[in-house]
């Protein structure tokens, strides 16, 4: 039974979520960009009371996520398939990103997993800088906001050589040192320390953040300027921010 349940998690839950696909399908052909984003924000916000233990069922997990966040974040990838969504972001601390960038050897961003993350995109590409971000998947629909797609560079062993090739040339990478746990098992978040050693090894500015939705309706992204810049200073930034519980270790090889 366990296995049935699993295998039909996925088709059952791309069901679940075929309502957030139509509705964002239609918002972004039918409405402005602006009022795209803020019927995206409405619909989840008037959904999500009525739907919340069915969808928890379907996509279980024990971490303390905000799943208005992981409903928009399907929907703005849908909306940038086929067409444009202009997000209402805000950015605590913008001028951070700018000093450190003014020093002329790029920017790493760290942040994790949290559903809204992907809206820097839109931010970093309004300040005209370039867009970096390490990962295995295909970036389809990632760029949130954005007129341009995101440089993306697959891990391997030559994925540092780039992104340093990359910072010396300006450009912003957002990355994600985090690896969220499987459903089954401790709910752990495992940092890698990989990106931080090789930000101390390379003097490459470092900086973290993380994303909520604001009571308002926008996406509050709070920038951070680390005291160390080391990975257990991260992983109690992503504790405390989240209520996660950390560990550092290297990532699996099959997650990225």
């Amino acid at each position: 039974m366990a296995w049935l349940t699993r295998t039909l998690r996925r088709p059952i839950f791309a069901l679940a979520m075929a309502p957030l696909s139509l509705t964002a399908w239609l918002l972004v052909k039918i409405c402005a960009p602006r009022r795209a984003y803020r019927g995206a924000v409405r619909f989840v916000t008037m959904l999500y009371p009525l739907v919340a233990t069915t969808y928890a069922r379907l996509h279980p997990q024990g971490l303390q996520r905000d799943r208005r966040g992981i409903m928009l974040q399907w929907m703005f990838g849908v909306m940038t398939r086929h067409g444009f969504v202009d997000l209402d972001v805000r950015v605590d601390d913008l001028a951070a990103i700018k000093r450190r960038h003014a020093e002329g050897r790029g920017v790493m961003l760290c942040t994790a997993h949290t559903g809204l993350t992907m809206a820097m995109f839109s931010v970093l590409e309004q300040q005209g800088w370039r867009n970096v971000l390490i990962t295995r998947g295909s970036g389809h629909g990632w760029n949130w906001g954005c007129r341009n797609p995101i440089q993306l560079i697959r891990p391997g062993g030559d994925s540092l050589l780039q992104l340093r090739r990359c910072l010396r040339q300006g450009a912003v990478a957002v990355l994600y040192p985090d690896t969220l746990p499987s459903r089954e098992g401790p709910q752990t978040i495992v940092i890698s320390p990989n990106l931080f050693e090789f930000a101390r090894m390379t003097g490459t500015p470092l900086l973290y953040y993380d994303a909520r939705l604001a009571a308002d309706g926008a996406i509050a992204l709070d920038v951070v300027e680390p005291v160390t810049g080391r990975v257990e200073e991260f992983a109690g930034f992503v504790a405390g921010r989240n209520g996660w519980q950390t560990a550092i270790g290297r990532a699996p090889k099959t997650t990225g």
